[in-house]
């Protein structure tokens, strides 16, 4: 494991995350794919390895999250969400950044109870993608690293034999 790709990987999964909620680029681009795989994929790639992007992808959906939980008065104040508990919020921070990747467009009056409740139970499952998803990306990020950038993480780096001092044959 290598902290530093993990640190960065994160710092630019969260970005991405924070960024993703706040002017939906990435949501727009991708059309109905869901952003938080997309992410995950990048963060991965950003790690450069299997267990490395795993790790800082797991890091920036919590941490992201997280954030946007405690800061959303201050990141996102047209949100006005109104939770009585803590797990509620998580989850309707969730439910908001997996709906914004399906449309940007207000859904009909009669389908949004519904859709919101679907969203209770998809929004987890795609969080859950990401974190799949982010295997591939580390197989690709090993790939690129090992390409572009000449690092192969794979192979130890080769260590001189060991010098037997004052012994003489």
């Amino acid at each position: 494991m290598r902290p530093l790709n993990v640190v960065i990987a994160t710092a630019v999964g969260i970005t991405l995350f924070l960024l993703d909620l706040k002017f939906g680029t990435l949501s727009f681009i991708f059309g109905g794919f869901p952003s938080v795989i997309t992410i995950a994929v990048i963060t991965a790639i950003v790690a450069g390895d299997i267990g490395d992007g795993f790790l800082s992808c797991l890091f920036y959906e919590v941490l992201g999250v997280t954030i946007v939980v405690f800061a959303h008065p201050f990141l996102y104040p047209e949100w006005e969400i109104a939770t009585s508990d803590l797990f509620t919020t998580f989850i309707v921070v969730m439910i908001l950044a997996v709906e914004n990747s399906f449309d940007s467009s207000p859904w009909p009056w009669i389908l949004a109870p519904i859709l919101i409740a679907l969203l209770f139970i998809i929004a987890p499952l795609v969080f859950l993608a990401g974190l799949i998803a982010s295997l591939i990306g580390g197989l690709i990020g090993r790939f690129l690293h090992a390409r572009i950038l000449g690092r192969d993480y794979s192979r130890p780096a080769p260590q001189r034999p060991p010098v037997e001092e004052g012994v003489l044959e």
